[in-house]
């Protein structure tokens, strides 16, 4: 089962932490939390598929605040692109909008041609004179890149998008580290809270 962001349930805390006063253990938690947040961001960045746009850029550390208490009840990690479910879990077979003209969506179709812009660097094919026709909309760098986006769209109404997993295995591959950073703030609390008695 895959996640659109790793979830970490931090009600744990919640039971550890009521007997103690919020000024021992609120900032052992929270650099607890920072720490764990900084090691789970680097982990997805470096597992992001880099031809997706901006969406390497967009991977968030966020802290749900619980309505009641000073700590946060959940901390996500990970991408806040639009599109950051269908590339981890990829499509079915659809025919994407490929000209922004007629598309219902202009932006997607104009996201769909920026895509197939920098992944295949469409070429225009040699004219036999050389010349651009007066009358002409588009350049052949733009008619190039119209037919190779129709192409493209072509091979996803055949064939759907492949998954490209990068949350559930960023989660995993830094879990055994989480657990320490737990564990190194819980042995600090424990020690904070015998030296306050």
């Amino acid at each position: 089962m895959s996640q659109a962001v790793v979830i970490i349930n931090l009600q744990d805390w919640d039971r550890l932490t009521k007997r103690l006063k919020p000024d021992l253990f609120v900032p052992v938690v929270n650099e607890a939390l920072d720490e764990i947040g900084t090691l789970g961001k680097s982990a997805m960045m470096s597992r992001v598929p880099r031809f997706t746009g901006h969406m390497a850029r967009n991977v968030r550390v966020i802290k749900k605040a619980a309505s009641y208490g000073p700590l946060p009840v959940l901390m996500g990690i990970g991408p806040t692109s639009p599109h950051r479910f269908l590339v981890e879990r990829g499509t079915k077979p659809h025919m994407p909008a490929t000209s922004p003209d007629k598309a219902k969506s202009p932006k997607s179709a104009r996201r769909l041609r920026n895509y197939v812009r920098r992944k295949f660097h469409p070429q225009p094919e040699p004219t036999k004179t050389g010349r651009r026709k007066a009358n002409a909309k588009y350049t052949p760098q733009e008619r190039a890149i119209q037919r190779a986006t129709f192409a493209f769209a072509l091979a996803i109404a055949r064939k759907g998008t492949a998954e490209h997993r990068f949350m559930r295995p960023a989660y995993v591959a830094t879990q055994g580290q989480i657990d320490g950073i737990i564990g190194r703030a819980a042995q600090r609390l424990q020690s904070d809270w015998l030296k306050a008695q």
